[in-house]
């Protein structure tokens, strides 16, 4: 995904969707339209970059999940769906980054 984001939108991307992400409210309330799904990551990380925002990663550590399961990764057809919803996204994204 960093790789296809990065080339679509011709800024270097690392790790979407990977760690939680953690900004300053003025940066959210500055927000325009963004999504209501998984897409919410991408977007803040495009616009921090639009932005010019220094970015800085840290390490998490995820325990094993110890209730329930996933209710979007049920299995192949749930990743071509999330993976067909993201490219969607992607270039719409890349729209907005024009206007």
């Amino acid at each position: 995904m960093s790789l296809f984001e990065s080339i679509l939108l011709r800024k270097l991307f690392w790790d979407i969707n990977a760690q939680p992400t953690v900004f300053d409210r003025n940066f959210y309330n500055s927000w325009k339209n963004p999504p209501h799904d998984f897409s919410i990551d991408l977007f803040a990380y495009n616009e921090a970059k639009r932005k010019g925002l220094q970015i800085k990663r840290f390490s998490v550590f995820f325990k094993k999940r110890s209730h329930g399961s996933s209710h979007w990764n049920l299995g192949f057809r749930s990743k071509v769906k999330f993976i067909r919803r993201t490219i969607s996204y992607s270039i719409e994204l890349k729209r907005r980054d024009r206007n």
